[in-house]
């Protein structure tokens, strides 16, 4: 067997079917040194660390093995001093200084390892660091159910969603987080309880100079802490426009926000109160959209205006006259704008649903009768946030939350609102020259299964429906039930991209 050519072994070794992760692979390392190397380069292609593991990673993780990996996926564990309740401000800042450390580790031994950019024959030329989690090992999803069930107490204040609100996590000024410049992509991953700052996200990507593709997942779905969410979003914006990534090819944003199921209730605006006029996010995204080398760009739950695609508002910057390189724009918007404005109102030709006028009251102050729910203990000792309630009562939360009761009737689009729209679309597509595939989905899914869609796909590609009698010409596909855009829209479109057929589909 040793006297096999390596590249020989490397190519048997590449017929070996296993699970998911590699898993069995190991026990053909054993067969010799040689399989040993061809295994080997599979099985340390896609790590996992943990931030309590950076400081014995290097005893295992030798040279060979190093030159191997495309991916490490890190995981940030916090002490785990506290469970399902309210955290201090002294609290959260050390679960700040904690997430700083553990990415300053991470980036410092990376940075050991940069000798190897000199070597890409070996297969370092594609490297992807994602962080998956952070969290600490008393967190709700990962205590386990017996030992829940064990602490009453415990397992009632798990079921409390407010006290998940506000938990983002900082990266602190440190200056010696080395710059990466082989890594390739970033991902953030999604986390349900602890959320990192969105900004400080942005931070470590100018550590990437080489950076070509992002995946970020965040959440903005802070209802109840309306000053919070317009706080982050601002933030966000602002470090996004303070330096473009200029090496980005692929941008994906899942900004996941919740539409409200009473839609009764009027959501609050997500501006800067300060900057009234200013969508600040969809103008840094836009910004973000002009990136000379950014091929595809992809938001996905996302509250947006018209200046994500042609910017309106007031001292912003000047109209830009080309996209040179963007091929792929794809939007899910929610049924909300910024302002808290509904994108969508009731059908006129049918008539109210019942629920949208059902007795159930909307009031979050209005009494229940029931309080089993609460998780009020006398003794238990008061919060120590004055303005945090020391009673939980479901209901009253899911009022607050606009969750509860579900009044689902929004599934006609408001012209209003929803032409500014699409007119800011057709004008941006128009500068596109490069444009094969452009998308804007609203998360609308209405009782009787309503949806609001418009494909742009350039001559060629295949649309997700699966409609190919025409698919040698540029098509624009509205999948908007029996509502039609204004003619503005539709000649913005004719114009900017002669030739497209425009047809509205029926289902």
């Amino acid at each position: 067997m040793e006297r096999l050519p390596q590249e020989l072994i490397v190519h048997i070794a590449s017929f070996i079917e296993v699970s998911i992760y590699n898993r069995g692979l190991a026990l053909y390392a054993t067969i010799s040194r040689g399989w040993q190397l061809a295994i080997e380069a599979r099985t340390f292609q896609h790590i996992r660390l943990t931030s309590l593991e950076i400081d014995k990673v290097s005893s295992f993780l030798i040279d060979h093995r190093r030159y191997c990996i495309n991916e490490i996926e890190y995981e940030i564990i916090h002490h785990d001093k506290h469970c399902a309740k309210y955290e201090t401000e002294e609290d959260m800042k050390q679960n700040d200084i904690t997430f700083t450390h553990a990415i300053s580790s991470l980036f410092e031994l990376l940075e050991s390892w940069k000798g190897l950019q000199s070597r890409p024959e070996l297969g370092f030329g594609s490297f992807k660091i994602s962080l998956n989690e952070h969290f600490r090992p008393m967190d709700r999803r990962y205590r386990g159910g017996e030992q829940s069930m064990e602490d009453k107490e415990m397992n009632d204040l798990i079921k409390r969603n407010d006290l998940w609100e506000c938990r983002y996590v900082k990266l602190l000024e440190h200056p010696e987080i080395p710059i990466l410049s082989f890594v390739s992509a970033f991902k953030i991953g999604f986390d349900l309880n602890r959320r990192i700052d969105p900004s400080a996200t942005v931070a470590l990507a100018r550590k990437l100079p080489n950076i070509k593709s992002i995946l970020w997942f965040f959440n903005d779905n802070e209802t109840q802490t309306p000053n919070v969410r317009r706080l982050w979003r601002k933030d966000f914006a602002e470090a996004l426009s303070a330096d473009p990534i200029h090496s980005l090819d692929s941008f994906t944003l899942i900004f996941a926000s919740k539409d409200p199921c009473n839609h009764c209730f009027t959501p609050e605006s997500v501006i800067y109160p300060e900057d009234p006029s200013i969508d600040h996010l969809s103008c840094a995204l836009h910004s973000l959209s002009l990136s000379t080398n950014l091929r595809s760009l992809k938001l996905d739950n996302i509250v947006i205006s018209p200046d994500l695609f042609w910017p309106t508002s007031p001292n912003t910057s000047p109209i830009p006259t080309e996209w040179p390189n963007l091929h792929t724009f794809a939007v899910i918007f929610q049924m909300t704008s910024p302002s808290g404005q509904w994108y969508f109102i009731r059908d006129p030709s049918r008539p109210p649903d019942a629920d949208e006028f059902s007795g159930e009251s909307d009031d979050p102050d209005e009494p229940w009768s029931d309080d089993s729910d609460s998780d009020s203990n006398p003794d238990s000792p008061a919060p120590s946030d004055p303005l945090r309630p020391d009673t939980y009562h479901p209901i009253r939360e899911a009022r607050l939350a606009s969750d509860y009761p579900i009044r689902s009737f929004r599934t006609f689009p408001d012209d209003a609102l929803i032409n500014p729209l699409l007119l800011a679309m057709a004008r941006a597509a128009a500068c596109m020259p490069k444009l094969q595939v452009m998308e804007l989905r609203s998360t609308l899914r209405g009782p009787c299964d309503e949806f609001f869609r418009v494909y742009y796909y350039a001559a060629g590609c295949v649309d997700p429906m699966y409609l190919e009698d025409d698919k040698e010409r540029d098509r624009l596909l509205w999948y908007v039930n029996a509502w039609r855009p204004d003619e503005e829209v539709l000649e913005a479109w004719r114009e900017g991209k002669r030739g497209v057929n425009v047809r509205f589909v029926e289902w």
